[in-house]
């Protein structure tokens, strides 16, 4: 290679990195996050983050994951310190990112805070493990996976291993020990039924279902079957598996105790917003756009990065209706019966084809002004999880 050639290679490879040193250094003060546990995008978008795994809600930030809970506790609280590196949901609510809300704690504090509000409501329980020493005939119980880990020393992954039945033991801090699901006594006011899925007309083999959200499930492993809450998804809703087919908790809850929905269109809603409360008590049946109504004036709608919020009114009357908001564009379309995409054009200006579309007026909503809301520049530093 020429020396023009080389000159020109080191230069080319200086002004790359300086372009990557600007984009690492300023790419993130495009986005800011408010003490409301909202954030706002480099294109001016507000939402709350889209659902992850274990019921969080996240970002991408040039390329990178972010949960908005760290994300609110390194702006506003500061860097956490190497005893309290976890934040904390004071509620217990995931998808409640509020700077009131949230605090630093150390992984024993996090797992005691989650044990003492298990006590005061069933329908946030854990599964219950039980253990012994290997040949011995005393068996010990925690009252979550959490709980059984830290005690025993030994990760959720092998414990769940154990209670599957894709293992029989596990070793911790130099003791082997069996591992199992621990039986669950009855609940004072706690109603057992076999489950149903809605619009079946028999009843789920060895599956029975509680009025409080529980499951009892017949295993080989287990003579007397097991107890389990359900596992919980990215989207926070707790989900149980039988015969190969995953099912929704609150789903199997409502058709068991509240019946059959009258329409197949008719989704399960939780009253309280919180998707791992499946008390009979906290569920009704109602339509796809008014869950989404519901959703969204409860604060909890997660609008991801494709999502716009929008508002629509009536407009075949003499009188035009009042604005109805809506937290995407597929919630406007199940309450209007337009496509999001034809809704997407109306929003942008775009002149109306046919009357059905003229019979509704569509504008894009702006983001909602909070009182006592904060925003400040996002802080990056600190704010994912450590590894070791």
């Amino acid at each position: 290679m020429s020396l023009f050639g080389v000159i020109w290679c080191k230069q080319s490879w200086n002004v790359l990195r300086s372009f990557r040193f600007l984009q690492l250094r300023w790419g993130s003060h495009f986005w800011w996050v408010s003490s409301h546990g909202r954030v706002r995008d480099s294109r001016g978008r507000v939402s709350l983050g889209s659902p992850r795994s274990g019921g969080y809600a996240g970002v991408n930030i040039r390329g990178e994951h972010y949960f908005v809970h760290r994300l609110v506790a390194t702006t506003f609280i500061g860097p956490s310190s190497a005893e309290r590196w976890q934040v904390n949901h004071i509620d217990r609510d995931r998808r409640n990112n509020r700077l009131a809300n949230l605090e630093y704690v150390s992984p024993a504090e996090n797992i005691r805070h989650s044990k003492l509000n298990c006590r005061t409501s069933m329908t946030r329980q854990g599964n219950a493990v039980a253990w012994r020493r290997l040949g011995e005939n005393e068996w010990f119980r925690a009252s979550t996976q959490a709980e059984a880990a830290l005690t025993l020393g030994v990760s959720q992954s092998s414990l769940s291993r154990c209670c599957s039945g894709k293992s029989e033991q596990a070793c911790g801090n130099g003791v082997t020990r069996e591992i199992r699901w621990a039986s669950q006594e009855l609940q004072a006011g706690e109603m057992w039924k076999p489950a149903f899925l809605p619009g079946g007309t028999c009843p789920i083999p060895d599956l029975m279902v509680s009025n409080y959200g529980r499951i009892w499930s017949k295993s080989r492993r287990y003579s007397c079957g097991y107890t389990t809450c359900g596992s919980v998804t990215c989207h926070g809703y707790r989900v149980v598996k039988k015969g190969g087919k995953q099912m929704l908790v609150h789903r199997l809850v409502a058709a068991t105790f509240l019946g059959h929905p009258d329409s197949p269109d008719l989704v399960v809603n939780h009253r309280d917003s919180d998707r791992a409360n499946n008390h009979v008590q906290n569920l009704e049946y109602m339509t796809q756009s008014q869950n989404a109504i519901h959703s969204f004036r409860q604060g909890r709608v997660a609008t991801g990065g494709g999502s716009k919020p929008v508002q629509a009114r009536m407009t075949a009357s003499a009188e035009p209706g009042p604005w109805l908001d809506f937290g995407t564009l597929q919630a406007a379309s199940m309450h209007t019966g337009l496509s999001p995409f034809k809704i997407n054009r109306l929003c942008q200006g775009h002149a109306v084809r046919d009357a059905h579309d003229a019979r509704w007026e569509f504008r894009l909503r702006e983001a909602e002004v909070l009182e006592g809301e904060e925003w400040r520049p996002v802080v990056l530093e600190g704010a994912r999880v450590p590894r070791g």
